[in-house]
């Protein structure tokens, strides 16, 4: 009996340790894609309220990573004590001073009062659109330096709402003449790449 008491015993100092170092404050620095300010949420998700921004290149304090794409940090001495922010914006070394891409030039452009497509375009795309039970597709531009644009509606006219690099992968969750509709599932954010960048 004794045998098993220590056993119990130590099995329970060997957990505490290890629950004390996964939830112990860890060091980590923004970088954004695209050398803005990071939005601190008051949940994991991108349709709550922004309570703080990060600089770009600023020291965070992370408590703890939620393994779904966001990271909950600490804003000490504000009116909320923890705030979630994308993980994938969080980076072990402070990072160099920002360098723009031309595809943050292209994103960066503002976006004109009128798209070149008509609702009567729009629907005859949607119209061929068929849900299917979700799968992963690599996103390669037509150029190795080049970037795959994910577009609200599926046009090649509309409104661009982020770039991808070549590689990056992305679920689908519908498919349609020419587009795929899919969800990056880093941010959750749902648009439409067309079907000539996916091989």
């Amino acid at each position: 009996m004794k045998r098993i008491l220590t056993m119990a015993a130590a099995l329970v100092l060997l957990m505490s340790v290890f629950m004390t170092g996964a939830l112990a404050d860890k060091t980590m620095y923004v970088r954004t894609g695209n050398g803005k300010t990071l939005n601190v949420r008051s949940e994991p998700n991108t349709g709550d309220n922004i309570i703080f921004r990060f600089e770009y290149g600023q020291e965070v304090t992370v408590a703890y990573d939620l393994g779904n794409g966001w990271s909950c940090v600490r804003l000490a001495g504000r009116f909320s004590d923890d705030g979630y922010v994308m993980t994938k914006y969080l980076v072990s070394s402070k990072p160099g001073k920002y360098v723009p891409t031309s595809a943050d030039a292209e994103l960066a452009k503002p976006a004109t009062s009128k798209e070149s497509f008509t609702m009567d375009q729009l629907n005859e795309v949607l119209k061929t659109g068929k849900a299917v039970t979700p799968y992963t597709i690599t996103l390669y531009p037509t150029r190795a330096s080049g970037w795959v644009y994910l577009r609200w509606v599926p046009s090649r006219n509309a409104q661009k709402i982020t770039t991808y690099p070549g590689g990056t992968e992305v679920r689908v969750i519908a498919e349609m003449k020419d587009w795929y509709q899919v969800e990056d599932p880093a941010t959750g954010v749902v648009g439409f790449v067309n079907s000539s960048y996916v091989h």
